[in-house]
């Protein structure tokens, strides 16, 4: 089941503004976060974009999006919108 509208939260809102070259495949599983202790959710798919806040490793995140261009995802953790690196992911089956 895609997502057809998600609001985003004024925080994010302001920050979503992409450039055009960022081109996205949606998506709709959960995945967990592994390979580290925390990960940095962020504004943009890179890390040139600032860190909204940080969730903790085996944090189950919906991911809904997959930039093309580097394999970041927008994902949803914790209730917020944001971008997060696909390196750091596992299958939860």
């Amino acid at each position: 089941m895609l997502l057809k509208a998600y609001r985003l939260p004024d925080e994010v809102r302001q920050q979503a503004c992409l450039p055009a070259y960022f081109t996205f495949e949606w998506v709709d599983k959960t995945l967990k976060v592994d390979y580290c202790t925390y990960l940095n959710l962020r504004s943009g798919p890179s890390t040139d974009y600032p860190i909204l806040r940080s969730v903790p490793a085996v944090t189950e995140t919906h991911i809904i999006a997959k930039c093309t261009e580097n394999g970041w995802y927008r994902v949803i953790a914790n209730g917020t919108v944001a971008y997060q690196c696909g390196y750091y992911f596992s299958n939860i089956q």
